[in-house]
């Protein structure tokens, strides 16, 4: 499902676009550059492009070169700080999940700040529960420069039927 609902300031809630149009910024092999001021419309279509590929297509590497920092501000506690220790952990979890079968993206242009939350299904046979995930995304310039990510499994004895 894709819908776009545009809220209140420059905060833009969106399910991502598959087919995205192509980025001012004419695709280049990183868009990776703090330096460069880059407008809200470019952060979300970076961010769009990023989730895509990060998310959808799990293209780890290529995706980290393209829009991580190598010196990526990292939050989560069991993964070290740096792009490279960030494909290193997402890599073998995402192996056990299906999904996401649910992706909402927000993206505040003025503060270079994006969040996804998607739901995943562990594999038949991992023994692994649905699980809700929030990562939140800070940019400098075209750059992904920070993450945190709060993640929350769906426990057997659930009582709430909409928990994610």
């Amino acid at each position: 499902m894709h819908l776009s609902i545009l809220s209140k300031a420059s905060v833009a809630i969106a399910c991502l676009s598959l087919g995205t149009s192509g980025s001012p910024l004419h695709q280049p092999t990183s868009f990776c550059s703090p330096s460069y001021p880059a407008t809200g419309w470019e952060i979300r279509d970076i961010f769009n492009q990023f989730v895509d590929e990060w998310v959808y297509q799990r293209n780890f590497s290529d995706s980290a070169a393209k829009y991580l920092s190598p010196n990526l501000i990292q939050h989560n506690p069991q993964i070290a700080n740096g792009s490279e220790a960030m494909v290193a952990a997402v890599g073998p979890i995402l192996a056990n999940y299906d999904g996401p079968n649910f992706s909402l993206v927000v993206v505040d242009e003025e503060k270079g700040l994006a969040v996804t939350l998607n739901r995943y299904v562990g594999k038949p046979g991992t023994g692994l529960p649905i699980a809700g995930v929030a990562d939140f995304y800070r940019f400098d310039g075209t750059c992904i420069v920070e993450h945190w990510d709060v993640i929350e499994s769906l426990p057997p004895n659930s009582t709430n039927p909409d928990p994610f």
